[in-house]
């Protein structure tokens, strides 16, 4: 194929890919490259056969006329090559015409009794049932393995004889249609007459009946009758809109009642959220206060260390300064003091921070 080995492989294992503007390297599966590999061995085998009959097309093309094809079995299928199968001197040898066995239901019009509809039939076989069922030459058709082929002019003469078949079948229905049309106008024009008949018959009867003195009564009775009628109508209104009322009046007691209840649910929402901001308030009371006091705690403690500090310092210099040792000595026992103070106060302040965290949750 003049192309080297490696190469080769490295397109298939690795090909490049074009993404955007750039190419990138693909790392291909198994799968992949077996795909790869049928794809390529198909074109090749594609190619070479397209060579192959343009050759031999080239090696047979004569300017006398000829019918000849070739015919070439693919991997993928049948597939036909004519030598000469879009352009042919005029003469004997004119264009061949193919179609597809599937596309034989478009002449299956011609004659739908030679192919059977309740049982499967393969394509060729309903084709070669349908040509051989119509009043045409064999000889101006050939089977291929997946089409059949026509001389020129016959794919002509079967469009013809289908539209000659359409032609008859519409002039049917039409006929037909108009047929319906013209029953159900005759049956309009009876239902006509016999309605004609029976008001005349009434009007006769009518024109002699009406200086009867019975039929003078009953006209004007009639009236009343529909009077009687409409109270009982009424009267059924009546009933029905006293009843209508009820449901309607029990509805509203109910919507009253659940707008009281909702009212009341919504009193107490807003009572149980002020008291929960009150005691949040308290909360944050509690804890400014006992953050104060662990302030003045730490400021206490370190009061006494410095205290402390001092006292040992001046009972080093000098023995002389008892005295103001005793002075510094209640001076530390009285922040001793407050410091326990403070502490009772900082343990009193965290109790009741305690509880009102516990009343809050």
């Amino acid at each position: 194929m003049g192309i080297s080995s490696a190469d080769l492989l490295k397109g298939l294992l690795n090909p490049r890919v074009k993404v955007g503007h750039e190419f990138i390297v693909k790392g291909q599966t198994v799968e992949q490259v077996y795909y790869a590999v049928a794809a390529l061995a198909k074109a090749t085998y594609d190619r070479m056969f397209k060579w192959l009959v343009s050759r031999i097309n080239s090696s047979l093309y004569t300017a006398l006329p000829r019918q000849y094809f070739i015919g070439v079995l693919d991997i993928a299928g049948f597939e036909i090559f004519e030598p000469v199968i879009r352009r042919l001197k005029e003469g004997e040898g004119k264009l061949l015409h193919s179609r597809q066995f599937h596309s034989y239901t478009r002449y299956r019009i011609l004659n739908p009794s030679a192919i059977p509809e309740d049982s499967f039939v393969d394509s060729r076989k309903a084709v070669e049932k349908l040509l051989f069922s119509l009043d045409i030459d064999r000889t101006q058709y050939k089977f291929g393995h997946t089409k059949v082929f026509f001389k020129a002019g016959l794919l002509g003469h079967l469009e013809d004889m289908r539209d000659v078949r359409l032609s008859q079948i519409l002039t049917i229905v039409q006929a037909m249609a108009r047929g319906k049309l013209m029953r159900m106008q005759r049956d309009k024009m009876m239902l006509q007459r016999d309605a004609v008949t029976v008001i005349q018959f009434n009007l006769r009867a009518f024109f002699s009946v009406r200086t009867w003195p019975w039929m003078m009564m009953f006209y004007k009775l009639k009236p009343l009758l529909k009077s009687a009628q409409v109270e009982k109508q009424l009267a059924a209104l009546n009933d029905e809109f006293n009843k209508l009322k009820e449901a309607y009046d029990r509805s509203e007691l109910k919507r009253r009642e659940a707008e009281e209840q909702h009212m009341v649910l919504v009193e107490e929402k807003k009572d149980l959220a002020l008291q929960l901001q009150a005691e949040q308030e308290n909360l944050s009371d509690a804890e400014e206060r006992c953050n104060q006091l662990i302030q003045t705690k730490i400021s206490m403690e370190s009061k006494l260390k410095e205290t402390q500090e001092r006292l040992e310092d001046e009972e080093e210099v000098t023995l002389t300064m008892t005295s103001k040792k005793r002075q510094l000595e209640e001076e530390v026992m009285s922040l001793k003091r407050d410091v326990d103070d403070l502490e009772m106060t900082l343990a009193k302040v965290e109790k009741e921070r305690h509880g009102a965290e516990n009343k809050v949750r």
